[in-house]
């Protein structure tokens, strides 16, 4: 995957404490937990979107696929920030970008990993895909 981050306007940013126990043998951040790292960010990104319209106990996003890029590692004492936006709106989905990168880099060099993932629209008491509320897509298009 690749991604010129200068031409992408991310507008939510969240911050991640790399913890002792994410550190491998190695030394660096393993990479199942950059997952991690992505989900929280874009738990604060919904948080941020949606502003508790959802109620997410009836419904909400789910995870349909990931597609994650390893570019440089991540160590114990960086400072890391998640870097979230919405790329589509789609019928029962939505496409979302996410990068990691060292805090303070506005250029490709702090650029740790790159994420695209697709979510979809979901029904929790139905277990069914549902098309995209009107109300969730409005709040998507204005942040």
């Amino acid at each position: 995957m690749e991604i010129n981050i200068n031409s992408y306007n991310f507008k939510h940013k969240t911050n991640v404490q790399v913890r002792f126990n994410d550190i491998d043998i190695v030394g660096h951040v393993n990479n199942a937990i950059y997952q991690y790292y992505y989900d929280f960010g874009k738990l604060k990104f919904m948080n941020s979107v949606f502003e508790n319209i959802i109620n997410w106990n009836e419904s909400g996003f789910v995870l349909l696929n990931i597609n994650i890029d390893y570019i440089s590692p991540i160590y114990l004492n960086d400072n890391i920030i998640v870097e979230t936006r919405i790329d589509e709106i789609k019928n029962k989905s939505i496409v979302i970008q996410q990068i990691i990168r060292e805090q303070g880099s506005e250029n490709e060099k702090g650029v740790k990993s790159v994420a695209k993932s697709v979510m979809v629209a979901y029904n929790f008491t139905t277990k069914e895909s549902i098309e995209i509320p009107n109300e969730w897509r409005q709040k998507m298009k204005l942040f």
